[in-house]
């Protein structure tokens, strides 16, 4: 890891036990992935970040419709214009849900319907390689939600991250058997480090040299397990396994060859 000055930025927010990722390019341009558990969790941390004038989103991605990935996007639409929103949408029925179809009917942005083999520019040379899900999503798994998550990977240069969300063991199979290529510097761990997920093929493949697990601190679920860590370990070294539990927020910095990382504690 080395100190570039500027470059892509990318920031695993701390929300608890849920999933909310920033994107800042370095044109400006900004990408907002799920939104965290709580209604204010994204708003805050934008609050933050962005310039105060600066009330627009380039996009905000939705990876699946599960209430600790999409209550913090409600706000955000409420009070950021959104030029193009990214999801796929699933037959799911909760509060939540359905007050996020309000809201992206409310606020009249682009919608794009994510599809494994979509290229979405960012500028600057960063772009969006949507892997999953598939035209036709799995059904009769243990999650048919959790495996229809939007799962990109994020290229800029020769540095890559690969966001995974809740993908369960399932989609990550069908991932490997596609023998597409998978690999990436980051990991973003999927589904919270829960045993569900981070299959050993899948791990290879991806080969990560860096980790990230976004996890609430004494949460009910026992997240991260501990065969997800140990599994981790055998690619990833100690110190470049990283949870937001433990460090917060966790922001990467990288000019397309180098790769800096800053931690929030």
């Amino acid at each position: 890891l080395t100190q570039p000055d500027r470059g892509l930025r990318v920031a695993f927010i701390d929300v608890g036990q849920g999933d909310a990722i920033f994107i800042s390019t370095p044109g400006g341009h900004q990408v907002l992935i799920d939104g965290g558990p709580g209604p204010l969790d994204a708003v805050r941390f934008l609050g933050r970040v962005m310039p105060f004038r600066d009330r627009t989103i380039e996009m905000v991605v939705l990876t699946h419709a599960h209430s600790d990935h999409v209550n913090g996007l409600i706000e955000v639409l409420d009070r950021y214009k959104i030029e193009q929103i990214v999801e796929r949408r699933v037959e799911h029925v909760s509060t939540s849900y359905e007050a996020w179809r309000r809201a992206v009917e409310r606020e009249g942005a682009r919608v794009t319907e994510a599809l494994a083999g979509q290229l979405i520019p960012l500028g600057d040379g960063a772009y969006l390689e949507v892997v999953s899900p598939e035209d036709r999503l799995l059904r009769g798994t243990s999650s048919d939600v959790n495996n229809a998550s939007v799962a990109m990977r994020l290229v800029y240069g020769d540095v890559s991250f690969f966001l995974s969300a809740d993908m369960f063991n399932e989609a990550e199979g069908a991932l490997v058997a596609r023998q597409g290529s998978l690999d990436s510097d980051v990991l973003k761990v999927a589904h919270h480090g829960s045993r569900t997920s981070s299959r050993r093929d899948f791990i290879e493949a991806v080969s990560p040299a860096v980790a990230v697990i976004s996890v609430g601190a004494d949460n009910g679920f026992g997240h991260p397990h501990a065969e997800v860590i140990e599994g981790l370990r055998r690619h990833v070294p100690e110190q470049l396994l990283f949870t937001t539990q433990d460090r917060g927020t966790i922001e990467f910095i990288t000019d397309g060859k180098s790769l800096r990382v800053k931690t929030e504690r």
